[in-house]
């Protein structure tokens, strides 16, 4: 899956939230205690359903829900690509860093 840096650079492209939002989003999704307590398979449990994006939007400051809807989107769209594609999304980023 992609790192976070990478999920944050794509997120930065699409929506209008500051880099703090972005992360803050991202870093909800992948959850450290969800990953430490179901690894891979902690998609299963938190961020990547509908009612972890509810849940992030209820406790979220940041007013522009459907920003944070765009946010979650792109991140768990990511998170569903091929390995091959992965790899292009890297190559991409590496072009958007120059």
């Amino acid at each position: 899956m992609p790192d976070r840096k990478t999920h944050n650079a794509i997120a930065k492209l699409f929506t209008n939230l500051s880099d703090k939002d972005i992360d803050w989003i991202n870093k909800t999704i992948d959850s450290k205690i969800m990953l430490a307590v179901h690894g891979p398979n902690h998609r299963k449990y938190w961020g990547h359903d509908i009612s972890s994006l509810v849940l992030m939007m209820s406790m979220s400051n940041i007013k522009d829900k459907g920003e944070i809807a765009k946010a979650w989107y792109i991140h768990t769209q990511l998170d569903k690509m091929s390995k091959k594609d992965q790899k292009k999304l890297k190559i991409l980023m590496n072009l958007l860093d120059r």
